[in-house]
């Protein structure tokens, strides 16, 4: 079985920052774990809540990591590394140098380029709102260039 795994933090630093949100989805789109995180050394991440939009208020009353703990390792047990490790080895990359979550950016990216809607995508990444998945897409000039010319054809059928 698949699990999707995605996490917002603190910041960019794992020895420093914290989580503030984890979304755990298996691969038939069932929500395993689905929570914010009430850090526990930071009290504010400017940096990052421009960037995700997670303010100190939203995650006031949130459980910490530690509270969810227990959840997030059941969820996950035996489900990751293994196979993790599997395919990046089998990609000819190194497992100590390939981080998940850049992973994330890439399918979200190849998921709007192939046409699936945003709610889909929504879905299937667990973020909670349209405008987290719309920073994780990425559009290249090709992709705009054809929904251009979908817009364009119509208007002309309609000439």
């Amino acid at each position: 079985m698949t699990i999707y795994l995605d996490t917002e933090t603190t910041g960019l630093s794992p020895p420093r920052d914290e989580i503030l949100e984890i979304g755990i989805l298996d691969d038939q789109g069932r929500t395993l774990v689905d929570s914010l995180v009430r850090p526990v050394n930071h009290k504010a991440w400017p940096g990052a809540q421009a960037i995700h939009g997670i303010s100190p208020a939203d995650v006031a009353n949130a459980p910490t990591l530690d509270e969810l703990r227990s959840g997030i390792i059941e969820a996950v047990r035996g489900r990751i590394e293994k196979p993790w490790k599997r395919v990046v080895l089998a990609a000819g990359l190194d497992p100590s140098q390939v981080v998940r979550h850049t992973l994330r950016h890439t399918a979200i990216t190849h998921l709007v380029q192939a046409g699936v809607d945003l709610p889909t995508v929504k879905r299937i990444s667990g973020h909670k709102t349209l405008s987290m998945v719309e920073r994780y897409s990425h559009q290249n000039g090709e992709h705009i260039r054809s929904a251009m010319d979908k817009l364009e054809s119509r208007y002309h059928a309609i000439k």
